[in-house]
């Protein structure tokens, strides 16, 4: 199944054709990284909605991205979504940030079919779909709207629009709104634990800043490592690594978003207490 949504900027310097070649470069990324945020919120951490540029239109700046829900509809086959609840959270997501005008909300409970009831600085409440927690409290995505949206609202684009292939306006944004889009809201610690355990090594990496991945007796997850000592051995090529390498590590186990809600778990590796290579299987003469 295929569907398309449109980004649209206007404002007289815009229809007068004045955009920076590279800043609608990098806004045509972000836009297309907000909404692979919000497939994820929608369909899944496995979800993977494929987007490209259709066409551009003319008069204003307007590019159109045709969207393939193929590989998410087979997930679909035994659940209740559909495609189209994309939109919605798109939708609710700028409402959100919207109604929290730059600020954390002040309460987050949970409210029937599954829904969640946000409390702003004002007291003012309103209600959205549960996963829209996961896009506003989400780094890339408020990193992503923030430079969609938010950065040409700062210039010389008046408005910000994305609309369905029929027209109809799933969200949108003016000047007066532009600081509030893509605020990063915090997450509320709900647990943090540290323990010592073995997990499985399923990918290292070089690059500072970057995430290994691991896996423990029910599922996989990435955690950076902050055991610099390990990290200083590992540069100096003193450790080695192979396919299912086990490490015990103490690690740290933090619990964040809203009871009943939507709660999200980050790991972190304080330590690396052993590493173990797998035993390797003897060849057949």
């Amino acid at each position: 199944m295929k569907d398309a949504l449109t980004l649209k900027y206007a404002g007289a310097a815009v229809d007068a054709g004045r955009m920076d070649a590279y800043e609608a470069a990098g806004n045509i990324i972000a836009f297309a990284d907000f909404i692979g945020v919000a497939a994820r919120a929608a369909y899944g951490e496995n979800a993977k909605l494929k987007t490209e540029i259709r066409a551009f239109e003319h008069g204003s700046f307007a590019v159109q991205f045709a969207l393939d829900f193929g590989g998410i509809l087979a997930t679909l086959l035994t659940s209740a979504g559909t495609p189209k609840d994309i939109y919605d959270l798109v939708s609710q997501s700028f409402s959100a940030w919207k109604h929290l005008r730059g600020t954390d909300p002040v309460e987050v409970t949970a409210a029937p079919d599954n829904r969640i009831s946000i409390k702003n600085s004002s007291g003012q409440i309103a209600v959205y779909r549960a996963e829209t927690i996961n896009i506003i409290t989400s780094p890339e995505a408020s990193a992503a709207a923030a430079r969609f949206v938010r950065k040409p609202l700062e210039g010389e684009v008046e408005t910000v629009s994305i609309t369905q292939q029929d027209g109809t306006e799933i969200a949108s944004a003016n000047k007066a709104e532009a600081p509030y889009i893509g605020f990063l809201a915090a997450r509320e610690t709900l647990t943090e634990n540290t323990m010592r355990m073995w997990l499985t090594l399923e990918s290292p990496t070089f690059k500072g800043g970057n995430k290994w991945k691991f896996a423990d007796d029910r599922t996989s997850f990435r955690a950076p490592i902050e055991d610099q000592e390990f990290l200083n051995r590992v540069a100096r090529h003193e450790t080695l690594f192979g396919q299912d390498d086990a490490m015990l590590v103490d690690i740290k186990i933090r619990q964040s978003g809203q009871p009943l809600c939507t709660i999200k778990a980050d790991r972190t590796i304080l330590k690396v207490v052993e590493h173990r290579h797998a035993p390797q299987q003897s060849a057949l003469l």
